[in-house]
């Protein structure tokens, strides 16, 4: 139950921040994929997926198993959060939507972060 309340919370939150930061920021109608760095980002998304596949995998076979799936976790949010962010910095000129990807970026942590202080998430 502790569980389904804290995901409604870090919903409310994520969407609570989207809107203020939408209004503190302006909102960007523009996508990545309608600008030239389109086949960039299908290609950067695609590499970080299938690395983070053969990682996954290799996961399995370390001896603390726990440890290794939150840094493989908290890894993978930050390279692909990251790649997200610098994507949008650099084909979305005149954009702040890299920002809203940054704040997010520390949201998730922090959310990962409460969840392992207070036991919600124990991945074995």
């Amino acid at each position: 139950m502790k569980f389904i309340i804290f995901i409604i919370s870090i919903i409310v939150l994520f969407w609570v921040t989207e809107k203020l930061l939408t209004k503190w920021l302006g909102k960007d109608t523009r996508k990545i994929s309608d600008t030239e760095g389109k086949l960039l980002d299908r290609w950067g998304r695609g590499v970080i997926l299938l690395i983070a596949l053969v990682f996954l995998t290799k996961v399995g076979d370390m001896s603390d198993q726990r440890l290794a799936m939150n840094i493989y976790w908290i890894s993978f949010i930050i390279v692909f959060l990251g790649f997200q962010s610098f994507m949008q910095w650099k084909f979305l000129k005149g954009s702040k939507e890299y920002l809203k990807t940054l704040i997010f970026l520390g949201i998730a942590l922090f959310c990962w972060g409460v969840m392992k202080v207070i036991g919600i998430l124990v991945i074995s």
